[in-house]
């Protein structure tokens, strides 16, 4: 079996393939998108979906900050 192998190394890219982005987030790829799409991080080139890797992190930097007032 010959599987391709998918890197994983993200922190110099901007753009993620659905793969990375799941590995990334820990998200499966049905959530991946439905949230993703929600915070604005698709982008479409032609028939590839690519996700906004700064969109991501800014809306995980939001959500831990909405968390962190809500404990105070």
């Amino acid at each position: 079996m010959n599987k391709k192998r998918i890197n994983l190394d993200v922190s110099s890219k901007r753009m993620l393939t659905t793969k990375e982005a799941e590995g990334y987030t820990g998200l499966g790829k049905l959530k991946l998108r439905e949230w993703a799409e929600s915070i604005g991080a698709v982008q479409k080139f032609g028939t590839r979906v690519l996700f906004d890797k700064y969109v991501i992190d800014k809306a995980l930097d939001n959500r831990a900050l909405d968390q962190a007032t809500e404990t105070a």
